[in-house]
């Protein structure tokens, strides 16, 4: 059986001077205030200091108090050295205090204890929430590779991922996780993707939604909106109106005499002709990229009245007006369904590649015929037949152009802005956007403020033909 240290007990008024002169023994001792009940002074075995030969015992001050319900516990307050025993006996004060509001720090260090770090409420998030029957499988999988890499911080390939980690919060406790560590981890994740990042906070703000639904934790440190966090342009930023045209004759081209597309263009520059041509709707209708452009199917476009129909959206059932460049863009379309690509003969290594000839991409004859920007494969390769990422085009038709990065989305913010400079409209804005409210429009108007003030200042050029991204204030 373990011996307790001897220790000497007495009781004292623990006066300024007398803890001064208080030299340590051979023994720790343990002194009681007797003037203030629970007051307790603890001085260590002595130690001297080698150099001086002054005595440098430790000395540390204690609250003794007994908790509802539980054995006596003996709480630290500072060190002598430094706090005073006025300081000490505040300090006792402060604790009372937190007792009587029901705040006992005794109950609330062993609740803390037997709290969940972010670790365990991960992997018990997983074992009773994330399951197929709540979450598809490509969804499961993406998260918990994104919390694999950026959470727990394991990747499969640390040593490209570690130079990212500079703080780890899979252990803090979940009720001392803060706003601010969840965006020094999205910090982190958006050095290497600004995509991944916004996932990120999206996936942890599901599993402390979760948690708070269990009565683990009562605020969300997640729920904050991504855009916040960006500090650069990847949120922020829109396209000038040189470079939305540039981008416009890079992924849009027809052929003049019979209005095709112009399949040879697209080979030449190694172009996806799909994903060009989804770009191009993004930027001509300002639609939203997955839920109202990349699975548009034939059948929703009504050519006489000039609309589009969507039985379902953000906003609900909706129908919005097409240009007369969009219903070119649809119409050409149409027309290079049945036209085949000619694929011209190239030289790879030391074998020769004869032309080639393939069917467009609308010529299918399974379920990718009914949509205008259809999947390459169907089945064993893709899940849906319509395609789900133009992300790789969309960087190659911004270095075409020399624009640096910014990601699609922002194109419906370009389109808002321009569509707003020519009107001078907000409820056509909104009308067209399918903005619930007028409010969500005005944040467009803060720019046509900026080109009136621009106007007046005549000793100053009122715009810009330069390559460089102009800011989209929110």
């Amino acid at each position: 059986m373990k011996q307790r240290k001897e220790t000497l007990m007495n009781k004292q008024y623990l006066i300024e001077s007398y803890i001064k002169n208080l030299r340590g023994l051979d023994k720790k001792q343990t002194i009681f205030d007797n003037k203030r009940p629970g007051l307790v002074l603890i001085t260590n075995k002595q130690k001297v200091d080698p150099v001086t030969g002054e005595d440098v015992t430790k000395k540390s001050w204690y609250y003794n108090y007994r908790p509802k319900g539980a054995k006596p516990q003996r709480l630290f307050l500072g060190s002598a050295d430094k706090m005073s025993r006025a300081a000490a006996l505040s300090k006792i004060k402060k604790i009372e205090n937190d007792i009587f509001n029901n705040e006992d720090p005794f109950t609330i260090r062993k609740k803390l204890k037997d709290e969940l770090t972010l670790e365990g409420l991960i992997n018990r998030f997983y074992q009773t929430y994330l399951l197929p029957s709540s979450y598809a499988e490509n969804s499961i999988k993406s998260m918990k590779s994104l919390i694999r890499v950026w959470v727990l911080q394991r990747p499969n390939n640390p040593a490209e991922f570690n130079k990212y980690f500079t703080y780890s919060i899979k252990d803090k406790k979940i009720s001392k996780i803060k706003k601010r560590d969840i965006q020094d981890v999205f910090q982190a994740a958006k050095s290497k993707s600004g995509y991944s990042a916004n996932r990120l906070v999206a996936y942890l703000k599901i599993v402390f939604n979760w948690a708070i639904e269990e009565n683990l934790i009562t605020e969300n440190p997640a729920k904050m909106k991504t855009a916040h966090l960006h500090k650069e342009l990847e949120s922020n930023e829109i396209l000038s109106k040189t470079q939305y045209d540039n981008l416009l004759r890079l992924a849009f081209v027809v052929d003049e005499r019979n209005g095709t597309i112009n399949f040879d263009h697209y080979i030449q520059k190694d172009l996806d002709i799909i994903s060009c041509l989804a770009i191009s709707w993004c930027l001509l209708t300002g639609r939203r990229c997955s839920s109202e452009g990349f699975n548009i199917r034939f059948e929703q476009i009504d050519y006489n009245y000039k609309v589009i129909r969507f039985d379902e959206s953000k906003v609900g059932q909706q129908k919005y007006k097409l240009s007369e460049k969009t219903l070119k863009l649809l119409n050409s379309i149409l027309r290079s369904r049945q036209k085949n690509i000619v694929i011209p003969a190239v030289k790879y290594k030391t074998k020769r590649i004869p032309e080639r000839i393939k069917p467009s991409p609308w010529a299918n004859n399974d379920e990718r015929r009914e949509y205008i920007f259809p999947s390459k494969f169907f089945g064993s390769k893709s899940e849906t037949p319509h395609i789900v990422e133009v992300r790789s085009t969309w960087k190659k038709l911004l270095k075409l152009c020399g624009i640096n990065y910014i990601p699609l989305k922002q194109a419906r913010h370009t389109f808002a802005t321009l569509l707003l400079k020519k009107t001078k409209n907000l409820k056509v804005v909104q009308s067209q956007l399918g903005h619930a409210k007028i409010t969500t429009s005005m944040k467009y108007a803060k720019l046509i403020d900026e080109d009136e003030f621009d106007a007046i200042n005549l000793d100053e050029a009122a715009t810009s033909t330069s390559s460089e991204v102009i800011e989209f204030k929110k």
